[in-house]
């Protein structure tokens, strides 16, 4: 089932909540018991127009910060962290990409990301990140130890499509 904001669902078991993405030649899902997850998964290697997409997906404070970086691979490698990260905000939250890239400012904070609420600072939301092969992989739950056991249980295929 899909809700009004397109996040899925299974009617017959309403306690596990899972969170599918995929990018190029890579598919990701992420299951969870205890509360909404999401999960995003990006090429590193995909060609990006900065200039366009930096107002949708920085809040002013990560733009200074990504416009201060002047390797175009740690630019590249700084979007799409932020992008996949927001991205799995979104889908955990089950809001609209646009609320969810301006509503919430991504930190570093004692070696783990967080999501915080521009608007309420009582509000915010556990992430991991992961650069595994050519691919950036960004989980978010509402329940930190959910996010390590997940991602280091994460096993990784890579397939090339079949020619026949």
């Amino acid at each position: 089932v899909q809700n009004s904001k397109g996040k899925l669902s299974c009617q017959q078991a309403p306690s596990y909540h899972f969170s599918i993405a995929h990018t190029k030649e890579a598919f990701v899902l992420a299951f969870s018991l205890s509360g909404p997850i999401g999960v995003d998964i990006e090429w590193m290697h995909r060609s990006l127009a900065f200039e366009k997409l930096e107002q949708l997906v920085f809040t002013e404070k990560e733009r200074l910060v990504f416009q201060s970086i002047s390797s175009n691979v740690d630019r590249q490698r700084m979007f799409l962290q932020t992008w996949t990260q927001k991205e799995a905000l979104t889908k955990c939250l089950s809001t609209t990409l646009e609320k969810g890239m301006q509503s919430f400012e991504i930190e570093l904070d004692a070696g783990r990301f967080l999501a915080k609420s521009l608007f309420d600072n009582s509000i915010s939301h556990s992430l991991i990140t992961k650069e595994i092969k050519s691919y950036v992989i960004s989980v978010c739950s509402t329940t930190l130890h959910e996010i390590d056991l997940q991602v280091n249980n994460l096993e990784f295929y890579h397939s090339s499509p079949l020619f026949i």
